[in-house]
């Protein structure tokens, strides 16, 4: 046997998964925006504030022109 020691942090991992078909357009806005930003838990509650309304402005006007590709 081995082993192998390393430092290495693994980020978070998300899967989105459908019936019939692709994923609709808010699943895609959504995968789009986690992976463009993220928020940390440890700022502080105004700055948290500020960047859950900028993940929905940004997840909105993903799912916009996602809506015009399609």
């Amino acid at each position: 046997m081995f082993s192998v020691n390393s430092d290495t942090i693994v980020g978070q991992v998300g899967v989105a998964t459908s019936d019939n078909g692709g994923l609709s357009n808010e699943q895609i806005s959504e995968l789009a925006t986690s992976k463009i930003l993220s928020i940390s838990e440890n700022a502080p509650e105004p700055i948290k504030q500020q960047a859950h309304l900028f993940a929905d402005n940004v997840r909105n006007l993903l799912q916009y022109y996602i809506e015009l590709a399609r």
